[in-house]
């Protein structure tokens, strides 16, 4: 009748403030418990979404269609080919953390510049193609294509049948007709409009390239060239980035696309053999980037596998002292497009 005492209500609000404690106290170990296992997964998302689409590209480096080694390459930019376009001289280029890589990409602090310290992978290969010629008029500067929609005028292209292969840029294009024009007028990159093979190594003048007719049944496919490299996003954290070409009224400029965000730093190194004799002989140590002199596959000592070492941070911090999560991942890649004569 006289109700609780003020002991006694204190004593009850003390064992409930006890009891919410327990409760809160499991709460929040669950929800830390629950952010740890759902970075973790982000984390394993991230690793293996950036390995496979790096990975992807780096075992097509020098690919075509037709599987053809011997490549002619008219492009040119201020008398040189761009390193973009220079897929006989290296379809894999490695560029050490302290290397630059300023025609591609600039190393800085701003979004989608390259992290100083960090690796870059170039990644040169013919784009995948059902697009077959049908002919070839060496001296009007024409192909007949099976299909002519995929083009633009500025493109830069791959053509090949099984005896070679030739990179140009593409002129003028007739969807209707099928037809791709690449004389040096509608193509100013082109210093040629010869696209015979000369001999390795291709040479840099222009002179030594003849007309060929590329036989019917050959393929054309879109130049693909892309610089994989850890740089700074739209947040100011760090992401795996690609970039691609871009053709923009026939200019042709370099474009990069955040891939896999929290990935914080790349290096990468090379596996070397050594071809001069009648068996490859594969080197004892993955070496830098900037100990490999020639990455022609024509060197004496090609490259034939890169080692690629991803680390990548959660996306929250949940790790102990309140620091983000770390995983360090290796993955080899070897190239399937290098002449181990």
């Amino acid at each position: 009748m006289r109700g609780f005492t003020l002991v006694e209500l204190m004593v009850g609000m003390a064992l409930g403030l006890v009891v919410v404690g327990i409760v809160v106290n499991i709460l929040m170990s669950n929800l830390q418990t629950y952010r740890v296992n759902e970075d973790m997964g982000r984390l394993q998302e991230s690793a293996r979404t950036s390995f496979e689409l790096l990975a992807r590209d780096v075992r097509e480096a020098g690919q075509n269609s037709c599987g053809a080694r011997p490549q002619a390459n008219v492009i040119r930019s201020g008398g040189a080919i761009p390193v973009w376009a220079d897929m006989a001289g290296g379809s894999v280029k490695g560029y050490e953390g302290d290397q630059d890589a300023t025609d591609l990409v600039a190393t800085g602090t701003s979004t989608g510049q390259r992290v100083t310290g960090t690796d870059a992978l170039l990644v040169i290969r013919a784009a995948p193609s059902d697009v077959i010629v049908t002919a070839h008029n060496p001296t009007g500067t024409v192909f007949t294509v099976s299909s002519a929609t995929g083009f633009a005028a500025g493109d830069p292209v791959v053509v090949c049948d099984a005896s070679s292969a030739a990179v140009f840029q593409v002129g003028t294009v007739n969807t209707g007709a099928k037809t791709l024009n690449y004389n040096a007028t509608d193509a100013p990159m082109n210093c040629s409009t010869g696209l015979d093979y000369p001999g390795y190594p291709i040479p840099a003048a222009c002179t030594s390239f003849a007309n060929k007719t590329f036989t019917a049944g050959g393929f054309m496919a879109k130049l693909a060239s892309a610089l994989w490299y850890v740089g700074i996003n739209a947040n100011g954290g760090r992401s795996l980035y690609r970039t691609q070409l871009s053709n923009t009224g026939g200019v042709i400029s370099v474009a990069a696309e955040e891939i896999v965000p929290d990935v914080q730093d790349l290096q990468v190194k090379y596996l070397t053999a050594n071809v001069s004799g009648a068996t490859p002989v594969l080197a004892s140590d993955w070496v830098d980037a900037d100990s490999v002199t020639d990455w022609s596959p024509s060197a004496t000592n090609v490259v034939v596998a890169a080692r690629l070492d991803l680390t990548l941070h959660s996306p929250n911090k949940v790790g102990t002292d309140a620091a983000a999560l770390e995983r360090h991942l290796i993955s080899v890649v070897s190239l399937r497009n290098r002449e181990t004569r």
